[in-house]
């Protein structure tokens, strides 16, 4: 007997607070003693189960880990960035043009070693765009073609800064969309989470209604094989046709036909639940769709409130619209001057030992302002700016639009699922009707009180009424599971189905 053993641990993320992912852990193992028992696997047992362990679900979480890395490399961009360089030795031996006193050239034989080293600080200036560095180096200088002479040259202080004046603030807006990002990833967590659950419904009742076929296509068989021979009986007593015995006889040929086809279906159905459930194929488990169904009744106004706060492409058009303002605020500063401040200030000395070049240092300072001015671009700037102000306004209505289209969606999705949940219950009473109708009317049938065409009407009804009440559950589950991921809320515990990140 294969047996689920679950074993339930926490992962806590400590640098959000996405805090608690619960896992199980399923081992089929085969137990020989218990070889004919099967254990029930119902469709809440199923979501469960993929959501743990299937492959889907390993994808949904390295997805969202992968997400989680990137916005902490985002991160690390407004920390300081601390560099250290070392170039040494550096050999150059070549021949060196050296200007003589009347004027000529002569060509000496030059060897020198460099060395050379520096560690940097760099600080991104996130609120002006600037980058600020803070620097120290050390340079060594060998001339071995004149006897060693050395030169030592340290410069123990560099501070500079680079700062654009009158362009966007690149490095502001990057921040702001991993911040984003970031807010959207646990809600497309818990999409892609539900998306699951509605896969697993479908694939789950898929099979269900291949088993359910399958019953019916054997039950048929049997049923039909006995009739065929209470047919032949009648025949040679002379108390029906040879038309009604040739008509039970093509009832047991399909329902043969039928059974076949059931069986490939149900084979087939069975192999996609183990895979998407992520279980071994030699898995045996019996089905049970008779789950007590979810009480709750959705309001909605709370569901449509928490659909516009809950959804990632309402983040994603949110960032859309961010990346539309930076394009109509970068047109409109590209109109303007270009202009970059550049400054240094530092401390330098060189001596011919290392201990000297530290002492008295000189002071340097440097400062340039660039200006680079647009005198003639024949209006290609004041268009960039016109398609990004039309760009922002589209944007904007596409953002109305589709609060429109989700609360349309809310709405029809509580709907649907108050009038599913009155429809299961109406669809089990007619299948038990049904059933209990085709009792009596094959009972009849054995002693003669009615014919073939009315017995073909009893079991057809009953068919249809199992097949109608399995895809009414369908239906409810899918709609029960559309309606949390649209709203990425949970009517039961009245909570949301993420944390939000920060």
């Amino acid at each position: 007997m294969p047996v689920i053993i679950e074993f339930n641990y926490q992962i806590k993320n400590r640098n959000t607070n996405m805090s608690k992912f619960k896992f199980s852990v399923y081992l089929m193992v085969l137990l020989p003693l218990c070889a004919n028992a099967q254990v029930k696997l119902s469709l809440l047992q199923a979501v469960q189960m993929a959501k743990d362990k299937s492959l889907q679900a390993s994808i949904n979480l390295n997805l969202f880990y992968a997400a989680q890395v990137n916005y902490k490399s985002s991160s690390a961009n407004r920390l300081p960035l601390i560099n250290a360089y070392v170039n040494a030795p550096g050999l150059d031996r070549s021949l060196g043009q050296v200007m003589q006193p009347d004027g000529t050239i002569k060509f000496v034989e030059r060897t020198q070693a460099l060395s050379y080293g520096s560690i940097n600080l760099q600080q991104n200036l996130m609120a002006t765009g600037g980058v600020v560095s803070i620097s120290s180096a050390l340079t060594r200088f060998d001339l071995l073609s004149q006897n060693g002479l050395t030169n030592w040259q340290a410069s123990p202080l560099i501070v500079s800064i680079s700062q654009p004046l009158l362009r966007f603030n690149e490095l502001k807006f990057q921040w702001q969309l991993a911040k984003l990002r970031f807010k959207q990833n646990s809600r497309l967590y818990a999409e892609r989470s539900e998306d699951l659950s509605i896969q697993i419904t479908q694939t789950y009742f898929d099979a269900v209604n291949a088993e359910a076929e399958l019953k019916l296509a054997e039950f048929n068989l049997s049923v039909n094989d006995t009739l065929l021979r209470m047919a032949k009986g009648r025949y040679n007593l002379g108390k029906i046709g040879e038309d009604d015995l040739l008509q039970t006889e093509l009832r047991l040929m399909n329902a043969q036909n039928s059974l076949d086809q059931a069986k490939l279906n149900y084979y087939q159905s069975m192999n996609q639940l183990r895979i998407i459930l992520g279980l071994p194929k030699n898995a045996e488990f019996i089905l049970d769709p008779e789950t007590h169904l979810p009480f709750f009744e959705p309001d909605i106004e709370k569901a449509v409130s928490n659909a516009i706060k809950s959804r990632s492409d309402f983040v994603q058009i949110n960032i859309e619209q961010k990346q539309i303002e930076a394009n109509l605020r970068r047109a409109k500063l590209n109109q303007l001057p270009n202009a970059e401040l550049n400054a240094t200030y530092g401390l330098s000395q060189t001596a011919s030992n290392i201990e000297n070049s530290y002492k008295n240092p000189a002071e340097q300072q440097r400062v340039s302002l660039g200006l680079n001015l647009p005198l003639m671009n024949w209006g290609r700037f004041r268009n960039d700016y016109k398609e990004a102000k039309y760009q922002f306004k589209a944007k904007d209505a596409q953002l109305q639009l589709a609060y429109l289209n989700l609360e349309q969606d809310v709405v029809f999705l509580v709907m649907q699922y108050k009038q599913l949940k009155q429809r299961v219950s109406i669809s089990a009473k007619a299948d038990t009707i049904a059933q209990k109708r085709y009792e009596v009317a094959k009972n009849r049938y054995f002693i003669g009180k009615i014919d073939n065409t009315n017995l073909n009407i009893a079991q057809t009804e009953k068919d249809l009424a199992r097949n109608e009440y399995y895809r009414t559950l369908k239906d409810y589950w899918l709609s029960y599971y559309r309606l949390r991921r649209t709203t990425l809320y949970d009517f039961e515990k009245q909570e949301s189905l993420f944390v939000e990140t920060k």
